[in-house]
């Protein structure tokens, strides 16, 4: 590729710093979920969402307590996905022309993970209250349904991410067009 279609230099330097900080979050956020057992405090804030009166109905079956493990490591590795997003991103932009298909299928990619991660964050709380309650006694069970400004901020982000890869694929277009000209 004809290198006047990359990003300067310091910017793709800049690049490989981010995808080396990125990289190394997710590895502290992987060596966290099994240090700092983030199971058994998920699992203990999702019964402190319940009232006392539910809270004493709560028994754990197998298959109950597989579906609240399997939704904290959900909760917990959700923005781990935004990592590898960003990890995408700045390896494209780093090899790549910023204007070209990669480019924006990474920013595109990059805004689905922050919606996947958004909307794991709203359902997280919801789905957490109906798991633990669905087998209790009648006059025990709960349903909540939560929503928070900064919940629909980064799903306005992540969407906002997503039209604007799309923008880059029509920009690749133009500028693949442009380029048979010359």
């Amino acid at each position: 590729m004809d290198e006047s279609y990359k990003l300067p230099r310091t910017m793709r330097y800049t690049c490989v710093g981010f995808q080396c900080l990125v990289l190394f979050l997710a590895l502290i956020a992987v060596w966290g979920y099994f240090e700092y057992n983030i199971i058994d405090q998920s699992l203990d804030a999702y019964m402190g969402r319940l009232s006392d009166d539910a809270r004493e109905g709560v028994t754990y079956s197998g298959t109950k307590k597989s579906l609240l493990v399997t939704l904290a490591t959900i909760a917990y590795f959700a923005p781990v996905l935004i990592l590898i997003g960003a990890f995408r991103v700045f390896q494209v932009f780093r090899t790549t022309d910023p204007l070209g298909p990669e480019a924006s299928k990474s920013v595109r990619f990059l805004g689905i993970t922050i919606v996947i991660y958004a909307l794991s964050r709203i359902m997280n709380y919801s789905l957490s209250v109906f798991l633990l309650t669905y087998d209790n006694p009648p006059g025990t069970k709960e349903l909540s349904i939560a929503v928070n400004n900064q919940d629909l901020m980064i799903l306005m982000i992540g969407a906002i991410l997503m039209i604007i890869g799309h923008i880059l694929t029509q920009a690749a277009l133009i500028a693949e067009e442009n380029r048979q000209f010359i």
